[in-house]
Protein backbone atom coordinates (compact mmCIF):
# COMPACT_ATOMS: atom_id res chain seq x y z
CA UNK A 1 0.00 0.00 0.00
CA UNK A 2 2.89 2.43 0.63
CA UNK A 3 4.44 1.63 -2.20
CA UNK A 4 1.20 2.55 -4.34
CA UNK A 5 0.42 6.00 -2.60
CA UNK A 6 4.04 6.63 -3.13
CA UNK A 7 3.56 6.07 -6.73
CA UNK A 8 0.34 8.44 -6.80
CA UNK A 9 1.85 11.32 -4.88
CA UNK A 10 4.69 13.01 -6.54
CA UNK A 11 8.00 13.54 -4.07
CA UNK A 12 7.60 17.08 -3.26
CA UNK A 13 4.42 16.21 -1.90
CA UNK A 14 5.48 12.88 -0.15
CA UNK A 15 5.11 14.17 3.44
CA UNK A 16 2.58 15.13 6.01
CA UNK A 17 3.47 18.36 5.60
CA UNK A 18 3.23 18.64 2.05
CA UNK A 19 -0.21 16.62 2.14
CA UNK A 20 -1.60 19.17 4.85
CA UNK A 21 -1.05 22.11 2.56
CA UNK A 22 -2.50 20.42 -0.67
CA UNK A 23 -5.45 19.87 1.37
CA UNK A 24 -5.48 23.70 2.38
CA UNK A 25 -4.84 24.54 -0.73
CA UNK A 26 -7.89 22.74 -2.29
CA UNK A 27 -10.60 24.27 0.65
CA UNK A 28 -9.34 28.04 0.99
CA UNK A 29 -8.68 29.25 -2.18
CA UNK A 30 -11.70 27.80 -3.75
CA UNK A 31 -14.06 27.85 -1.06
CA UNK A 32 -15.63 30.32 -3.31
CA UNK A 33 -15.91 28.17 -6.42
CA UNK A 34 -19.35 27.27 -6.25
CA UNK A 35 -22.41 27.05 -8.71
CA UNK A 36 -26.05 26.51 -8.38
CA UNK A 37 -27.13 27.15 -11.83
CA UNK A 38 -24.86 26.13 -14.79
CA UNK A 39 -22.70 22.44 -13.01
CA UNK A 40 -24.39 19.57 -11.71
CA UNK A 41 -22.18 19.54 -8.74
CA UNK A 42 -20.00 22.60 -7.28
CA UNK A 43 -16.67 22.03 -7.93
CA UNK A 44 -15.35 23.53 -4.46
CA UNK A 45 -17.42 19.93 -3.08
CA UNK A 46 -15.22 17.97 -5.13
CA UNK A 47 -11.84 19.60 -3.64
CA UNK A 48 -13.54 19.33 -0.34
CA UNK A 49 -13.97 15.64 -0.69
CA UNK A 50 -10.14 15.15 -1.98
CA UNK A 51 -9.14 17.12 1.00
CA UNK A 52 -10.98 15.22 3.66
CA UNK A 53 -9.70 11.65 2.05
CA UNK A 54 -6.08 13.81 2.89
CA UNK A 55 -7.32 14.75 6.17
CA UNK A 56 -8.14 11.42 6.94
CA UNK A 57 -5.06 10.35 5.97
CA UNK A 58 -3.09 12.33 8.06
CA UNK A 59 -4.97 11.95 11.48
CA UNK A 60 -4.58 8.02 10.84
CA UNK A 61 -1.51 7.35 13.47
CA UNK A 62 -0.26 4.22 11.12
CA UNK A 63 0.05 6.53 8.23
CA UNK A 64 3.57 7.36 6.86
CA UNK A 65 4.57 7.81 3.06
CA UNK A 66 8.39 8.34 4.21
CA UNK A 67 9.42 7.33 8.12
CA UNK A 68 11.91 10.39 7.93
CA UNK A 69 9.01 12.99 6.03
CA UNK A 70 5.69 11.80 7.46
CA UNK A 71 4.55 12.71 11.06
CA UNK A 72 0.84 12.31 11.57
CA UNK A 73 -1.32 14.95 12.84
CA UNK A 74 -2.79 14.04 16.15
CA UNK A 75 -6.06 15.44 17.50
CA UNK A 76 -4.97 15.88 20.92
CA UNK A 77 -2.36 18.60 20.15
CA UNK A 78 -4.98 20.55 18.07
CA UNK A 79 -5.65 23.98 19.48
CA UNK A 80 -8.81 24.27 17.84
CA UNK A 81 -10.83 21.13 18.79
CA UNK A 82 -14.15 22.44 21.02
CA UNK A 83 -14.54 24.63 17.66
CA UNK A 84 -13.81 21.29 15.63
CA UNK A 85 -16.07 19.20 17.80
CA UNK A 86 -18.90 21.85 17.59
CA UNK A 87 -18.83 21.75 13.90
CA UNK A 88 -18.68 18.18 13.77
CA UNK A 89 -21.70 17.55 16.28
CA UNK A 90 -24.02 19.97 14.31
CA UNK A 91 -23.43 18.40 10.59
CA UNK A 92 -24.17 14.74 12.67
CA UNK A 93 -27.43 16.30 14.20
CA UNK A 94 -28.22 17.50 10.62
CA UNK A 95 -27.10 13.91 9.53
CA UNK A 96 -29.74 12.30 11.85
CA UNK A 97 -32.39 14.79 11.86
CA UNK A 98 -32.86 15.13 8.07
CA UNK A 99 -32.77 11.01 7.57
CA UNK A 100 -35.57 10.19 10.03
CA UNK A 101 -37.68 13.23 8.64
CA UNK A 102 -36.87 11.97 5.59
CA UNK A 103 -35.44 14.81 3.64
CA UNK A 104 -34.06 14.12 0.44
CA UNK A 105 -30.14 13.35 0.72
CA UNK A 106 -29.30 15.72 -2.75
CA UNK A 107 -31.37 18.37 -0.96
CA UNK A 108 -29.28 18.84 1.64
CA UNK A 109 -25.60 17.43 1.02
CA UNK A 110 -24.59 21.19 0.56
CA UNK A 111 -26.01 22.16 3.89
CA UNK A 112 -23.86 19.05 5.66
CA UNK A 113 -20.71 19.50 4.29
CA UNK A 114 -21.09 23.40 5.33
CA UNK A 115 -19.82 22.92 8.70
CA UNK A 116 -17.51 20.30 8.20
CA UNK A 117 -15.52 22.22 5.33
CA UNK A 118 -14.46 24.42 8.50
CA UNK A 119 -13.91 21.43 10.53
CA UNK A 120 -11.34 20.05 7.97
CA UNK A 121 -9.55 23.70 7.71
CA UNK A 122 -9.01 23.55 11.50
CA UNK A 123 -8.02 20.09 11.25
CA UNK A 124 -5.34 20.75 8.32
CA UNK A 125 -3.85 24.27 9.94
CA UNK A 126 -2.30 22.03 12.74
CA UNK A 127 1.23 23.18 13.33
CA UNK A 128 0.90 25.05 9.44
CA UNK A 129 3.33 27.88 8.44
CA UNK A 130 1.62 31.07 8.82
CA UNK A 131 3.14 32.66 6.07
CA UNK A 132 1.64 29.99 4.20
CA UNK A 133 -1.74 30.33 5.43
CA UNK A 134 -1.35 33.85 4.70
CA UNK A 135 -0.60 33.25 0.65
CA UNK A 136 -3.57 30.64 0.92
CA UNK A 137 -5.65 33.64 2.07
CA UNK A 138 -4.76 36.19 -0.36
CA UNK A 139 -5.12 33.61 -3.21
CA UNK A 140 -8.67 32.97 -1.58
CA UNK A 141 -9.14 36.90 -2.07
CA UNK A 142 -8.03 36.74 -5.22
CA UNK A 143 -9.62 34.21 -6.85
CA UNK A 144 -12.98 35.46 -5.49
CA UNK A 145 -13.24 39.02 -6.91
CA UNK A 146 -11.89 37.65 -9.96
CA UNK A 147 -14.85 34.91 -10.06
CA UNK A 148 -17.32 37.25 -8.89
CA UNK A 149 -16.12 39.99 -11.72
CA UNK A 150 -16.41 37.27 -14.67
CA UNK A 151 -20.06 36.27 -12.97
CA UNK A 152 -21.21 39.81 -12.93
CA UNK A 153 -19.88 40.15 -16.13
CA UNK A 154 -22.02 37.32 -17.58
CA UNK A 155 -25.06 37.80 -15.70
CA UNK A 156 -25.62 41.43 -17.33
CA UNK A 157 -24.30 40.42 -20.59
CA UNK A 158 -27.11 37.58 -20.67
CA UNK A 159 -29.62 39.68 -19.26
CA UNK A 160 -28.87 42.37 -21.75
CA UNK A 161 -29.14 40.13 -24.76
CA UNK A 162 -32.51 38.40 -23.55
CA UNK A 163 -33.83 42.17 -23.27
CA UNK A 164 -32.77 42.60 -27.03
CA UNK A 165 -33.68 38.87 -27.86
CA UNK A 166 -37.24 40.27 -26.33
CA UNK A 167 -37.15 36.70 -23.85
CA UNK A 168 -36.21 39.01 -20.70
CA UNK A 169 -39.66 38.67 -18.96
CA UNK A 170 -39.27 40.85 -15.69
CA UNK A 171 -39.67 44.33 -15.02
CA UNK A 172 -37.80 46.66 -13.76
CA UNK A 173 -34.10 46.20 -12.28
CA UNK A 174 -35.39 42.16 -12.09
CA UNK A 175 -34.10 42.02 -15.04
CA UNK A 176 -30.67 41.92 -14.05
CA UNK A 177 -30.85 40.23 -10.95
CA UNK A 178 -30.67 36.38 -12.94
CA UNK A 179 -29.33 34.44 -15.22
CA UNK A 180 -26.11 34.18 -13.31
CA UNK A 181 -23.72 30.81 -13.62
CA UNK A 182 -23.30 30.78 -10.01
CA UNK A 183 -26.27 31.67 -7.98
CA UNK A 184 -29.71 31.38 -9.05
CA UNK A 185 -30.72 34.76 -7.55
CA UNK A 186 -28.70 37.89 -6.68
CA UNK A 187 -30.07 37.96 -3.40
CA UNK A 188 -27.99 34.46 -2.42
CA UNK A 189 -25.25 36.21 -4.28
CA UNK A 190 -25.28 39.48 -1.61
CA UNK A 191 -24.96 36.57 1.05
CA UNK A 192 -21.51 35.68 -0.33
CA UNK A 193 -20.31 39.45 -1.32
CA UNK A 194 -21.17 40.91 1.77
CA UNK A 195 -19.24 38.15 4.01
CA UNK A 196 -16.13 38.71 1.23
CA UNK A 197 -16.63 42.21 1.54
CA UNK A 198 -15.84 42.45 5.17
CA UNK A 199 -13.58 40.01 5.74
CA UNK A 200 -11.46 41.88 3.32
CA UNK A 201 -11.74 44.71 5.25
CA UNK A 202 -11.16 43.20 7.87
CA UNK A 203 -8.02 41.54 6.37
CA UNK A 204 -6.63 44.58 5.45
CA UNK A 205 -6.19 46.41 8.53
CA UNK A 206 -5.45 43.13 10.14
CA UNK A 207 -2.29 43.09 7.77
CA UNK A 208 -1.72 46.29 7.23
CA UNK A 209 -2.08 45.44 3.41
CA UNK A 210 -3.56 47.46 0.38
CA UNK A 211 -6.54 45.98 -0.32
CA UNK A 212 -7.89 49.05 -2.19
CA UNK A 213 -8.79 47.21 -5.72
CA UNK A 214 -10.45 44.36 -4.13
CA UNK A 215 -12.92 46.67 -1.19
CA UNK A 216 -13.55 49.19 -4.79
CA UNK A 217 -14.50 45.69 -6.80
CA UNK A 218 -16.62 43.85 -3.93
CA UNK A 219 -18.51 47.17 -3.09
CA UNK A 220 -19.05 48.04 -6.46
CA UNK A 221 -20.73 43.91 -7.28
CA UNK A 222 -22.57 44.46 -4.44
CA UNK A 223 -24.10 47.35 -5.78
CA UNK A 224 -24.86 45.25 -9.16
CA UNK A 225 -26.23 42.80 -7.41
CA UNK A 226 -29.14 45.15 -6.80
CA UNK A 227 -30.23 43.50 -3.38
CA UNK A 228 -31.94 46.13 -1.19
CA UNK A 229 -30.68 44.47 2.48
CA UNK A 230 -27.41 44.47 0.96
CA UNK A 231 -27.50 48.50 0.71
CA UNK A 232 -28.34 48.36 4.41
CA UNK A 233 -26.20 45.73 5.78
CA UNK A 234 -22.98 47.77 4.07
CA UNK A 235 -23.64 50.95 6.31
CA UNK A 236 -23.92 48.53 9.28
CA UNK A 237 -21.41 46.75 9.24
CA UNK A 238 -19.01 49.55 8.38
CA UNK A 239 -21.00 51.76 11.35
CA UNK A 240 -19.77 48.58 13.60
CA UNK A 241 -16.40 48.30 11.72
CA UNK A 242 -15.46 52.33 11.94
CA UNK A 243 -16.55 52.56 15.88
CA UNK A 244 -16.73 49.63 17.79
CA UNK A 245 -13.23 50.06 18.83
CA UNK A 246 -14.07 53.24 19.95
CA UNK A 247 -17.34 53.65 21.37
CA UNK A 248 -19.52 51.59 23.69
CA UNK A 249 -22.48 48.80 22.97
CA UNK A 250 -24.92 52.03 24.19
CA UNK A 251 -23.18 54.05 21.42
CA UNK A 252 -23.11 51.69 18.77
CA UNK A 253 -27.31 50.68 19.16
CA UNK A 254 -27.79 54.49 18.88
CA UNK A 255 -25.85 54.97 15.85
CA UNK A 256 -27.84 51.47 14.41
CA UNK A 257 -31.14 53.06 15.66
CA UNK A 258 -30.55 56.02 13.93
CA UNK A 259 -29.36 54.29 10.71
CA UNK A 260 -32.18 52.31 11.19
CA UNK A 261 -34.62 55.68 11.49
CA UNK A 262 -32.94 57.15 8.07
CA UNK A 263 -33.62 54.01 6.16
CA UNK A 264 -36.91 54.45 7.36
CA UNK A 265 -37.44 58.19 6.62
CA UNK A 266 -36.43 57.50 3.37
CA UNK A 267 -38.15 54.49 2.86
CA UNK A 268 -41.82 56.82 3.07
CA UNK A 269 -40.57 58.83 -0.32
CA UNK A 270 -41.09 54.87 -1.80
CA UNK A 271 -43.84 53.69 -0.17
CA UNK A 272 -46.00 53.14 -3.14
CA UNK A 273 -43.31 51.36 -4.72
CA UNK A 274 -42.68 49.19 -1.90
CA UNK A 275 -45.75 48.28 -1.51
CA UNK A 276 -46.23 47.52 -5.37
CA UNK A 277 -43.22 45.69 -5.51
CA UNK A 278 -43.62 41.67 -5.20
CA UNK A 279 -40.64 41.06 -4.02
CA UNK A 280 -41.56 43.73 -0.87
CA UNK A 281 -45.20 41.74 -1.26
CA UNK A 282 -43.39 37.89 -0.96
CA UNK A 283 -42.17 38.96 2.19
CA UNK A 284 -45.09 39.71 4.12
CA UNK A 285 -46.73 36.77 2.44
CA UNK A 286 -43.94 34.52 3.64
CA UNK A 287 -44.43 35.93 7.23
CA UNK A 288 -48.40 35.16 7.35
CA UNK A 289 -47.16 32.12 5.75
CA UNK A 290 -45.22 30.89 8.52
CA UNK A 291 -47.40 32.46 11.08
CA UNK A 292 -50.16 29.98 10.40
CA UNK A 293 -47.52 27.17 9.66
CA UNK A 294 -46.37 27.49 13.15
CA UNK A 295 -49.86 27.51 14.78
CA UNK A 296 -50.82 24.02 13.04
CA UNK A 297 -47.76 21.90 13.43
CA UNK A 298 -46.85 19.46 16.30
CA UNK A 299 -43.97 20.08 18.54
CA UNK A 300 -41.53 17.51 16.83
CA UNK A 301 -41.73 19.06 13.58
CA UNK A 302 -40.97 22.35 15.56
CA UNK A 303 -38.44 21.12 17.20
CA UNK A 304 -36.47 19.10 14.48
CA UNK A 305 -37.82 20.41 11.29
CA UNK A 306 -39.01 19.39 7.83
CA UNK A 307 -36.19 18.81 6.08
CA UNK A 308 -33.87 21.35 4.39
CA UNK A 309 -35.40 23.30 1.30
CA UNK A 310 -38.52 21.44 1.75
CA UNK A 311 -40.15 25.04 3.64
CA UNK A 312 -41.61 26.02 -0.03
CA UNK A 313 -43.70 22.91 0.33
CA UNK A 314 -45.59 24.00 3.52
CA UNK A 315 -45.64 27.82 2.85
CA UNK A 316 -46.25 28.09 -1.03
CA UNK A 317 -42.83 29.88 -1.47
CA UNK A 318 -39.28 29.62 -0.41
CA UNK A 319 -38.36 31.57 2.54
CA UNK A 320 -36.52 34.11 2.05
CA UNK A 321 -34.77 34.55 5.57
CA UNK A 322 -32.41 32.36 6.55
CA UNK A 323 -33.41 32.33 10.58
CA UNK A 324 -36.86 31.34 9.17
CA UNK A 325 -35.30 28.96 7.17
CA UNK A 326 -33.15 26.74 9.52
CA UNK A 327 -36.63 27.02 12.15
CA UNK A 328 -38.63 25.53 9.24
CA UNK A 329 -36.12 22.82 7.82
CA UNK A 330 -34.16 22.20 10.79
CA UNK A 331 -36.22 22.76 13.74
CA UNK A 332 -35.80 24.96 16.64
CA UNK A 333 -32.76 22.85 17.64
CA UNK A 334 -31.20 23.34 14.34
CA UNK A 335 -31.47 27.28 14.57
CA UNK A 336 -29.79 27.35 17.83
CA UNK A 337 -26.73 25.36 17.05
CA UNK A 338 -26.31 26.88 14.28
CA UNK A 339 -26.61 31.17 16.33
CA UNK A 340 -24.38 29.06 18.87
CA UNK A 341 -21.64 28.14 16.02
CA UNK A 342 -21.72 31.83 15.30
CA UNK A 343 -21.52 32.69 18.96
CA UNK A 344 -18.52 30.99 19.96
CA UNK A 345 -16.59 32.19 16.61
CA UNK A 346 -17.50 35.69 18.07
CA UNK A 347 -16.18 34.92 21.63
CA UNK A 348 -13.19 32.56 20.44
CA UNK A 349 -11.91 35.39 18.40
CA UNK A 350 -13.02 38.33 21.23
CA UNK A 351 -15.72 39.81 18.74
CA UNK A 352 -13.67 40.20 15.80
CA UNK A 353 -15.65 37.78 14.13
CA UNK A 354 -18.65 40.26 14.56
CA UNK A 355 -16.96 42.31 11.44
CA UNK A 356 -18.46 39.51 8.95
CA UNK A 357 -21.71 38.26 11.48
CA UNK A 358 -23.05 41.69 12.00
CA UNK A 359 -23.78 42.64 8.21
CA UNK A 360 -24.32 39.63 7.23
CA UNK A 361 -26.97 38.89 9.84
CA UNK A 362 -28.87 42.05 7.88
CA UNK A 363 -28.29 40.36 4.80
CA UNK A 364 -29.72 36.82 5.67
CA UNK A 365 -32.93 38.08 6.63
CA UNK A 366 -34.38 39.03 3.04
CA UNK A 367 -32.26 35.67 1.58
CA UNK A 368 -31.14 32.68 2.29
CA UNK A 369 -28.33 30.02 1.12
CA UNK A 370 -27.62 26.81 2.98
CA UNK A 371 -24.52 25.51 1.20
CA UNK A 372 -22.11 28.47 2.83
CA UNK A 373 -18.36 26.99 2.90
CA UNK A 374 -17.33 30.19 1.87
CA UNK A 375 -18.67 31.31 5.49
CA UNK A 376 -16.95 28.45 7.25
CA UNK A 377 -13.56 29.39 5.61
CA UNK A 378 -14.00 33.12 6.33
CA UNK A 379 -14.73 32.31 10.02
CA UNK A 380 -12.17 29.94 10.75
CA UNK A 381 -9.64 32.05 9.13
CA UNK A 382 -10.26 34.85 11.41
CA UNK A 383 -10.27 33.08 14.50
CA UNK A 384 -6.46 31.34 13.29
CA UNK A 385 -5.14 34.60 12.78
CA UNK A 386 -6.74 36.78 15.43
CA UNK A 387 -4.59 34.33 17.57
CA UNK A 388 -1.73 34.86 15.69
CA UNK A 389 1.29 36.93 17.15
CA UNK A 390 3.10 36.90 13.99
CA UNK A 391 0.51 39.90 12.61
CA UNK A 392 -0.23 42.84 14.38
CA UNK A 393 -4.07 42.53 15.03
CA UNK A 394 -5.83 45.71 16.11
CA UNK A 395 -8.90 44.42 18.48
CA UNK A 396 -12.65 46.06 17.63
CA UNK A 397 -14.40 45.53 20.32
Amino acid sequence: MRNIMARLIPRSLASAMGLQKLGLFLLIPFASFTSHTWMPLPPNLLLFGIAGIITCLLYDAHFTLSERQSKPLRWSTNPYRPMIRTLLWFTAYMLVTQYFIDAPLRRYIGTLVSPVYGALILLLVQDMDKDYLKKLTEKFIRYTVYLFIIEALIRYGVSIYKIMEGTNYYQGFYRFKFYSPIYVETNGLSIHLISMFFFVLWWAQHTGQNMRFYLISLFVLVVLCLSRTSIISVPVGLVYFFLAKRYSWKNLLIAFGLIGCLAGFCALFFLESLVNDPSFQSKYQILYAAIDYFQHIDLLTFLFGIGFTLSNNVLDIYAHNYFLVYLIESGLFGLLIFVWILWLFIRKTNGLALIVILPLAVQILSSAITYVPFLYTILPLILIFSNNSLIQSKQLC
